[in-house]
C-alpha cells in the first residue's frame, strides 16, 4: 500500500512478480577476469549459484557468482545475501539425501566402477562356476555417532552410495544416542551398541538368514583388488 499525504488517502500498488532463478549463470554471463574452477563447488552453495576461480589473482581465490552476476568470496556473505544458514546440519543431510538417491558421492561425482568381468577374469571357469548371488550375502557397516558432523556424514554418502551401486543395501549397525540421526538420513539403521557387540549382531543377523556376513567400515572409499600370480602355498 502507498499512502499519499496530499490526497489522504491509501492507493494500491501495483505487486512486483518475477520468476525464480534455479539453474546457475551461464559461464558466458560471467564477469570477466573468472574461470570455471578446478574442483566441484562447496556442498554449502545455494544450487543458482556459480562457482569460479579470480584469473587476476596470483593465488588460487575461489568465486561464487550469483544469479545477478554479484561476486562474493566468502560463506558468510553468501549467507547474508540468500538470508540463510548454509553450513547447518539440515543443509548437511538435504545434500546426503539427494546424493545417495542419484548414486552420486558427497562432491555430486556419479559412483563408477570397473567392470565386473575385468575382475572375474581373475579366475578360473570354474572358481567363476561357484560365485554367489548378490543377495547371498548380508551386508551391515559398523558405524557410530558419524551422523551429526561434516566429516561422518561424508563418508556415510560416500559408502553407502558405492554399495548402492552394486545393488546392495546395507544394515548400518549404529549406537543407540545416533539411531535416529542415521535414519535421518535414508539408512536402514539399527542398534549394535559398541564396536564388538555391533560386529557379533551383524554376524548373529547374517546366520539367522542364512546368508555369508560381510562387514564394511564407515569411512570407506573405494575398493582394490590385486591381482598376484605367485603361489601362495
Amino acid at each position: 500500500l502507498g499512502y499519499d499525504f496530499e490526497e489522504g488517502v491509501l492507493k494500491f500498488l501495483p505487486s512486483l512478480k518475477g520468476t525464480p532463478v534455479e539453474t546457475p549463470l551461464p559461464r558466458s554471463e560471467w564477469p570477466p577476469g573468472i574461470r570455471p574452477a578446478d574442483g566441484h563447488a562447496p556442498w554449502w552453495l545455494p544450487a543458482n549459484w556459480a562457482h569460479g576461480v579470480k584469473t587476476t589473482c596470483k593465488t588460487y581465490l575461489p568465486v561464487f557468482i550469483a544469479p545477478n552476476t554479484r561476486t562474493v568470496y566468502h560463506q558468510p556473505v553468501v549467507e547474508a545475501i540468500v538470508q540463510e544458514q548454509l553450513g547447518g546440519s539440515g543443509r548437511m543431510v538435504e545434500w546426503a539425501l539427494k546424493q545417495m538417491s542419484e548414486l552420486k558421492d558427497w562432491h555430486g561425482e556419479a559412483i563408477k566402477f570397473d567392470p565386473d568381468t575385468k575382475f572375474f577374469a581373475c579366475l578360473s571357469k570354474e572358481e567363476r562356476s561357484h560365485l554367489p548371488a548378490v543377495d547371498e550375502f548380508h551386508f551391515g557397516v559398523i558405524s557410530a555417532r558419524r551422523a551429526t558432523e561434516l566429516t561422518g556424514i561424508r563418508g556415510i554418502v560416500n559408502v553407502q552410495s558405492r554399495l548402492l551401486a552394486c545393488g546392495i543395501r546395507p544394515t548400518w549397525y549404529v549406537d543407540q544416542a545416533s539411531l535416529k540421526d542415521y535414519q535421518k538420513l535414508g539408512l536402514d539403521a539399527v542398534v549394535g551398541g559398541k564396536l564388538c557387540p555391533a560386529r557379533n549382531k551383524a554376524l548373529r543377523d547374517a546366520a539367522r538368514l542364512g546368508k555369508a556376513c560381510v562387514q564394511v567400515s564407515d569411512d570407506i572409499t573405494g575398493w582394490e583388488f590385486m591381482d598376484s600370480k605367485l603361489d601362495a602355498a
